[in-house]
């Protein structure tokens, strides 16, 4: 069974630049979006392939740099490092174009040009819990995101921007 592999295929990728974020669904994938308009938020699933290399695939632990002296395994965070670069965001739908296969979002930790691999709608009933247990190097930290960019706390920023150099 670890012996088998898959294609993945982009349907499409990000654009981010000073003007914001946008998911560009290419053409082919475009009769996907049909009603998606009719949820708030969407879960976008991209390739990190800019983080994509045989170390970072490799890698299996990391030292946690927004946790003090914390190393967990890569299942056990979100590090782009990882067997698979899958990674994965929450984001608000702003505007959906069907007829250009653009959705607008606020923000979307991916760089420019990543290529996206699946949206699904976020779905309150299966895509949250409600009684959790993070681990405790994040019980102090919110458990949501906020609703506007600039309402997450000082503290919270400060550890997340302290990403150090790849």
């Amino acid at each position: 069974m670890t012996n088998r592999t898959f294609t993945i295929r982009p349907i499409g990728s990000v654009e981010a630049d000073v003007s914001g974020f946008r998911i560009k669904i290419d053409e082919t994938y475009r009769a996907g979006l049909l009603q998606l308009d009719q949820f708030s938020h969407v879960i976008v699933f991209w390739w990190g392939d800019q983080v994509d290399t045989n170390q970072a695939r490799a890698t299996l632990t990391e030292k946690l740099y927004y946790a003090d002296d914390i190393e967990a395994g890569v299942f056990a965070c979100r590090t782009p490092n990882r067997p698979n670069p899958v990674l994965m965001s929450v984001c608000p739908i702003l505007d959906i174009n069907i007829e250009s296969g653009t959705i607008v979002v606020p923000y979307l930790d991916a760089e420019d040009g990543s290529p996206i691999v699946d949206l699904k709608p976020y779905i309150g009933m299966s895509d949250r819990v409600k009684t959790l247990t993070p681990a405790y190097w994040f019980q102090e930290w919110p458990q949501w995101i906020p609703e506007q960019p600039g309402d997450m706390p000082d503290w919270v920023m400060a550890k997340l921007m302290d990403v150090p150099d790849a």
